[in-house]
């Protein structure tokens, strides 16, 4: 179990607030590393380390997040299931795409990593998140309907057995891409009506345990409403004044594990 966190709006210190808040209350899923990347302007700036959130705060590790403007962000909280705990293996992961560097992060376990990577022509890595996401890059073209093709393949040939919650960001574009499996949760909010722009976490209750310790710093959380990922759907949010979230392509994916339960299929707007 690992911790994913995303973000797409106008940066402010509120949000950065807010951000380092979450990289604290998400250690509940991942005490092993933590890291995140923002997008500043055209230059990512990647900042990760083998230590618990509440540490990477305590040390000063996000001290960056109010003296940078940024749009977009990654951060995460790992759990390690494999590779070894140190700051290379932490999320998230810088990865080359034919359209440049992009990074990624994973809540999950993917098993015979081996076999994927030869099936995709790729280095395996020592973490089974990065392994994925080499595969999925190495084949994701310059377009956005080849990133889509290769979402979807590495998708189908990793969902038998393994399990995940993928966001993957693409700097060229400036976009953020997500999707899920069935048994790994991803829930999208939206705090725009509060000037905070997007954000992704793994449940609702990062989110809110989150945001109490800043009650009366920022706005009242019953403005912000959230709704659960759709399994197999791949969305995303662009860097475009709106900041919309978009479901773009419904995968066909030969499920074969129903033993696990579905997490909140349907999803569906609600409000706190």
């Amino acid at each position: 179990m690992c911790g994913v966190i995303g973000f797409a709006g106008p940066s402010s210190v509120k949000a950065a607030l807010f951000f380092q808040s979450l990289l604290i209350a998400d250690e509940v899923r991942g005490k092993h590393s933590t890291g995140f990347v923002i997008l500043n302007g055209p230059k990512p700036v990647l900042i990760k380390k083998a230590i618990s959130g509440g540490k990477f705060v305590q040390k000063g590790y996000t001290k960056l997040l109010f003296h940078r403007r940024f749009r977009m962000a990654l951060g995460h909280n790992r759990l390690a299931t494999s590779g070894g705990v140190n700051d290379r293996n932490a999320h998230p992961f810088q990865i080359n795409s034919p359209s440049g560097p992009c990074f990624g992060i994973h809540n999950g376990i993917i098993h015979h990593t081996e076999n994927l990577a030869e099936a995709f022509r790729i280095q395996k890595a020592s973490v089974d998140s990065e392994t994925a996401l080499r595969a999925i890059a190495h084949h994701a073209g310059s377009s956005e309907s080849a990133l889509i093709k290769s979402i979807e393949a590495v998708t189908a040939h990793i969902n038998d057995e393994g399990n995940f919650a993928f966001l993957y960001l693409d700097p060229q574009s400036k976009v953020i891409y997500f999707w899920r499996s069935p048994d790994r949760p991803l829930t999208i909010f939206d705090a725009r009506k509060v000037g905070l722009g997007r954000w992704l976490t793994s449940t609702p209750e990062i989110f809110v345990s989150a945001w109490r310790p800043l009650m009366g710093l920022l706005p009242s959380i019953d403005r912000v409403s959230y709704f659960d990922a759709r399994p197999y759907t791949i969305y995303r949010v662009a860097d475009d004044d709106t900041f919309e979230v978009e479901p773009i392509h419904r995968m066909k994916i030969n499920v074969q594990r129903n033993a696990y339960p579905l997490f909140n299929e349907e999803g569906g707007e609600r409000w706190y």
